[in-house]
């Protein structure tokens, strides 16, 4: 967006029924569906997209109903329909159901790895994320999952700031269509990303945007600096489970 034609921007969303917030230069928030924003100007998508997981399958009496109780049925739907609009460069947690189904539709898929050192009870200890490109350095990240105080799908600082620094340079633009508590924007922050975020709920998007307000106020390390890397992965919800 140039900044000639900002505020006409801004009607023209809120016409369609979404709202953009400007944080900083290079922090830009959109209150709306992302498939009504999409496509945006940005070099790469790595998003937590809604895995559908929250339905009960099989031939039970409850089955077709929903069962996680910090989630909400009209949004765990697993679909990628945002793929179309995507650029070329994506990265996304996916449900292992639908990996195949998202790696038909990337011309050299990869399969990276999120390991949990504190998986659920009789949960898995790994989850993967579909990308478009390989990772620079290791495939694999193993990272405590904290104990999600912002939204019930949150994941690690440095999970996310190992998918950023691995799939993108430093200057380019990350989407994520799915911003939740906006995360994968704190990464981007302490890693001298520009970023976009999309968030239809309203709860989540003031949750993230108070989230990214805050983190645009502190002191953050040049992201050429070596000690930079070490600084982003930071929790910033220390636990005592967080190594």
């Amino acid at each position: 967006m140039k900044s000639g034609n900002e505020e006409g921007y801004r009607e023209s969303a809120k016409a369609q029924g979404f709202e953009v917030v400007k944080l900083s230069e290079s922090v830009t928030i959109i209150l709306g569906d992302c498939l009504m924003v999409m496509p945006v100007d940005c070099s790469a998508v790595i998003t937590d997209q809604p895995y559908g997981t929250g339905w009960i399958r099989g031939g039970g009496k409850k089955a077709g109903d929903f069962s996680r109780r910090l989630e909400r049925s009209d949004w765990d739907v697993f679909s990628l329909a945002w793929m179309e609009k995507a650029p070329a460069r994506v990265a996304a947690f996916c449900p292992i159901q639908g990996i195949w189904e998202m790696c038909m539709r990337l011309k050299k898929p990869h399969i990276l790895k999120y390991r949990k050192t504190n998986p659920a009870p009789f949960g898995s200890d790994c989850e993967p994320i579909v990308s478009s490109h390989s990772i620079t350095g290791e495939w694999e990240k193993t990272a405590y999952n904290g104990d999600n105080p912002l939204h019930p799908c949150q994941k690690p600082i440095n999970l996310l700031v190992w998918l950023v620094n691995g799939l993108t340079s430093i200057g380019d633009s990350v989407c994520d269509p799915f911003m939740g508590s906006g995360t994968t924007g704190v990464a981007c922050i302490r890693t001298g990303r520009k970023f976009i975020g999309i968030e239809r709920d309203p709860v989540h998007f003031a949750t993230a945007r108070a989230r990214l307000e805050r983190e645009l106020a502190q002191p953050h390390l040049p992201a050429l600096c070596p000690a930079a890397v070490t600084s982003a992965e930071q929790d910033e919800f220390p636990t005592t489970g967080n190594q």
